[in-house]
């Protein structure tokens, strides 16, 4: 057992390093670069859908593994409606995007880079929080769980089944206890992640249910896939601190072609270098 899941409200408090690193390719780079923007993705439509379930099925899973310790009505009622709310989750979409700590590193040039054509550009986390902050959004650290953290939960599970009568709330505790779930999940994933070190900036969901949203779509691997614009235009280009140059049969080109980009753009200041790692992947 390692992080204590919940509350969220006090894991978003940790402070993220100065700069977050997205790795992506040279066409995705360019457009972030030329458009001054980065796009969350609604969550459903990530490679792993099911991972914005992750740990919301952990805490129904418990949660019915915890039943028979709660004999009053009253407890098994409050659970129940939260465990109904867990499952339907009708707060309304969610959309993020993903950075790292880890900056030129093997795995994460592997799995969502190209070959020979991965880029990684080094976000300054100043312009992350404002753009996200933009969007009634929020930075994270995420939270690796695996199948033996489920006691994590019974504070949370208590907290639902007993709520204090002598505390304030606006909604009831379990309404309120799925609320804040919903909008923990996409702070969480398996594991089997755990060597990505993510960071993600969220936005959307409970906390966001404004009318007339503009909601982008881009041409997926089989569908269009649903995005919002974090948009950096209030920041020029101070948003980015560095940009790497993944492993590739023609760095020493491609990163002096990069540079000519950026000088085409206007844009001066970003360090350019290549990646060190040792990977042929063509």
């Amino acid at each position: 057992m390692r992080q204590t899941p919940f509350s969220i409200d006090a894991h978003l408090q940790i402070e993220p390093p100065p700069v977050l690193y997205h790795y992506t390719s040279m066409r995705a780079a360019l457009g972030i670069i030329a458009d001054e923007a980065i796009w969350a993705t609604n969550v459903f439509y990530l490679n792993d859908s099911s991972e914005y379930r992750h740990v919301l099925d952990a805490i129904v899973e418990r949660l019915k593994l915890k039943m028979p310790a709660y004999p009053d009505p009253f407890q098994q009622e409050n659970l129940q409606t939260y465990e109904t709310r867990l499952k339907n989750d009708p707060f309304g979409p969610i959309y993020v995007a993903s950075f790292s700590s880890k900056k030129d590193d093997l795995t994460q040039w592997r799995g969502y880079c190209p070959p020979g054509l991965g880029v990684c550009i080094g976000f300054r986390t100043e312009a992350l929080k404002i753009a996200a902050w933009e969007e009634l959004g929020k930075i994270g650290q995420v939270i690796y769980i695996n199948k033996e953290d489920g006691e994590t939960f019974d504070d949370l599970l208590d907290s639902v089944a007993n709520p204090r009568s002598n505390q304030p709330m606006k909604l009831p505790r379990n309404t309120q206890a799925a609320l804040d779930a919903v909008n923990a999940a996409p702070f969480y994933k398996s594991e089997a992640f755990s060597s990505e070190c993510e960071w993600r900036v969220k936005t959307g969901g409970a906390v966001d249910l404004r009318k007339n949203q503009t909601i982008e779509f881009r041409v997926g691997a089989s569908t269009l896939v649903p995005y919002k614009t974090l948009s950096f235009r209030k920041h020029s280009t101070t948003f980015i601190a560095e940009i790497i140059i993944g492993p590739s049969p023609n760095l020493p080109i491609s990163v002096d072609a990069m540079n000519q980009f950026l000088m085409s753009k206007g844009i001066s200041g970003i360090d350019v270098t290549g990646s060190t790692v040792s990977f042929r992947s063509w």
